[in-house]
């Protein structure tokens, strides 16, 4: 699994947000969007490409401040952990970057 916390709660608040974001990167539609969870795997499950993927750090960059560094944090992962990078993971890496 990617970097976060075994056990750590999901922020509602913060999750709709990059939920959100997801949505408004990719232009897919709201059936999509359904399938955003917690645990939906960004490359598996919502079939994001490393294109959206970029945009996605953008947006989160311009949203959350430079600490949210999107890029560098994929960067730092290994094959299993990209491949696994769930939503939740990275709400949990936004919220430890915004609480630092």
């Amino acid at each position: 699994m990617a970097d976060s916390c075994p056990g750590e709660s999901t922020d509602p608040r913060l999750f709709t947000d990059i939920a959100g974001m997801l949505l408004d990167t990719t232009g897919e539609s709201a059936e999509w969007a359904s399938g955003i969870s917690p645990n939906a795997r960004l490359e598996g499950d919502l079939r994001m490409e490393s294109v959206e993927l970029v945009a996605l750090g953008e947006s989160l960059r311009d949203r959350y401040g430079d600490r949210v560094d999107l890029p560098a944090f994929v960067a730092g992962l290994d094959l299993d952990g990209l491949i696994g990078l769930t939503v939740g993971d990275l709400v949990s890496y936004v919220a430890r970057q915004t609480a630092a």
